[in-house]
C-alpha cells in the first residue's frame, strides 16, 4: 500500500490523543504517554521505512496489530463502514449474497442522498476484507456528500434493527432495503451480524455500532416478504385526501395502527389508503368533514411508507366519531 500522505499521519495522531512535542533532525515528535515517534517532514528516500517504525510504535501505544494501524492510517479522510459477520467463514452463497447486500445498502442510501451523484461516490468509495471474522469494510471520503450518505444508511439500519426485535417491518424503509439487511445473517439468515459506523478522526463524532442478535435477519425476512400477500388494514381519522385528474387519484391518509393478517406493524401513524371508486373518496371527504373515523382493507402497498390499496367494499365509515 501507498504510504499515506504526511499531513494525514500528523491527522490521525492528532485526533488519537498524541501531542506534538518538540523536533528532532528535521522530524516533528509526537508523544502519548511514555510513547514517542518520530513524523517525518516530508517525502525522504528512507520515508516508507520511518513510517513502518512509527507504525510498529503507535500499535505498541494503543495495544493494536501494526496492520490496523497502517489501514487507519491510510483512512484518516474516509468514513468506514464494517460489516462482521458471526463467523470465521461462511458458504458461497451466503457470503456473496452478504456482500451484494452491503453494495446494495450503501447504493441506495448514496442514491437517495445524492441523486445521479450517488454513483460517482461509490466510485470514490473502497471496499476491504474484515479481520478475523467474515465481513468487508467500506470506507467512504468524509466530505459532505459521503458523511450524508453514511448517516442516511445508519438511520435506515438502526430503524431495521429496532423493528427486528418486533418482527415488524419498519415504517417508512423500502422492502428491498429490509431484505438487504436480512441477507447479511449468513446461512439461512439465522446469524448474528453487526454493523460499525466510524468516522474520520479529521471530523470526528462518536462512533457507534448496529448488533443484529441470531434469528434478527430472519424476522426481518419474514416481516418484509409478508407484506406481499397480506391482507392489510387500517382504522381511525382521514387527516388528508387528494383527487388530481392528472396525478394522484382517491388517496386519503388515515391515522392509526396498520395490522397485516391481524397483527399490528408499528405504532399509530399515517397510513396512506388508494380508495377503489370516487364514491368511496366522496364518503370519505363527508368523514372527514364530519369528523368521523373509518376502516380501509385492501392489499399492502410500497413506498417510503407503507400503504393500503382498498380493496371494492374495503371501505367503511365507522359509527364512532374520529378520537
Amino acid at each position: 500500500m501507498r504510504p499515506p500522505p504526511i499531513g494525514d499521519i500528523t491527522g490521525y495522531l492528532r485526533a488519537t490523543g498524541w501531542t506534538c512535542t518538540g523536533n528532532w533532525r528535521g522530524a516533528e515528535v509526537w508523544s502519548r504517554d511514555e510513547f514517542d515517534v518520530l513524523v517525518p517532514p516530508a517525502e525522504l528516500p528512507d520515508t516508507a521505512a520511518r513510517l513502518r517504525e512509527l507504525t510498529r510504535c503507535v500499535a505498541d501505544a494503543e495495544r493494536r496489530t501494526p496492520a490496523a494501524v497502517w489501514r487507519d492510517l491510510g483512512r484518516v479522510r474516509f468514513d468506514v463502514i464494517g460489516y462482521r459477520g458471526a463467523a470465521s467463514t461462511e458458504s458461497v452463497p451466503a457470503g456473496l449474497r452478504a456482500v451484494q447486500a452491503v453494495h446494495d445498502l450503501l447504493a441506495h442510501a448514496a442514491q437517495e442522498t445524492l441523486g445521479a451523484d450517488g454513483a460517482e461516490l461509490l466510485d470514490r468509495a473502497r471496499i476491504a476484507p474484515g479481520d478475523e471474522v467474515f465481513g468487508v469494510d467500506l470506507a467512504l471520503p468524509a466530505d459532505d456528500g459521503g458523511r450524508r450518505t453514511v448517516l442516511r444508511l445508519l438511520r435506515t439500519c438502526a430503524a431495521v434493527r429496532k423493528a427486528a426485535d418486533s418482527g415488524s417491518a419498519p415504517d417508512g424503509v423500502p422492502e428491498p432495503i429490509c431484505l438487504a439487511v436480512a441477507d447479511l445473517a449468513g446461512a439461512g439468515r439465522a446469524g448474528a451480524f453487526e454493523l460499525t459506523f466510524r468516522w474520520s478522526p479529521l471530523n470526528p463524532r462518536p462512533h457507534e455500532a448496529l448488533t443484529f442478535p441470531a434469528g434478527a435477519g430472519a424476522r426481518i425476512h419474514a416481516a418484509a416478504t409478508l407484506a406481499e400477500s397480506a391482507t392489510a388494514v387500517v382504522a381511525g381519522p382521514v387527516t388528508g385526501l387528494v383527487d388530481d385528474e392528472e396525478g394522484e387519484r382517491r388517496l386519503i391518509r388515515v391515522r392509526g395502527v396498520l395490522e397485516l393478517d391481524g397483527t399490528p406493524v408499528g405504532r399509530r401513524r399515517t397510513v396512506p389508503v388508494r380508495l377503489p371508486a370516487d364514491a368511496d373518496y366522496e364518503r370519505a371527504l363527508a368523514a372527514h368533514r364530519d369528523g368521523r373515523s373509518v376502516r380501509a382493507e385492501g392489499a399492502v402497498t410500497d413506498g417510503r411508507t407503507r400503504g393500503i390499496a382498498a380493496a371494492p367494499g374495503g371501505f367503511t365509515v365507522l359509527d364512532h366519531p374520529a378520537p
